[in-house]
């Protein structure tokens, strides 16, 4: 989800998943614990925070894909 060139927050990451926007910052707060993403305040509106991917988490799925 995070992969793509749009930004991605984590109230999309809840609606993709079916998961409440609790449960999906939950998940991705372990995530940001393993260095997996980073957390930005959207520029357009100051509640939602966006995720990316780390160089690491890039890593990481390449690898899976091979």
């Amino acid at each position: 989800m995070c992969s793509g060139p749009a930004e991605t927050t984590i109230a999309q990451i809840g609606r993709e998943l079916g998961i409440t926007r609790q449960g999906a910052s939950k998940n991705v707060a372990s995530l940001r614990d393993r260095g997996y993403v980073t957390l930005s305040a959207s520029a357009t509106d100051g509640r939602e925070k966006i995720v990316k991917l780390t160089p690491r988490a890039i890593d990481y799925l390449a690898a899976q894909r091979k």
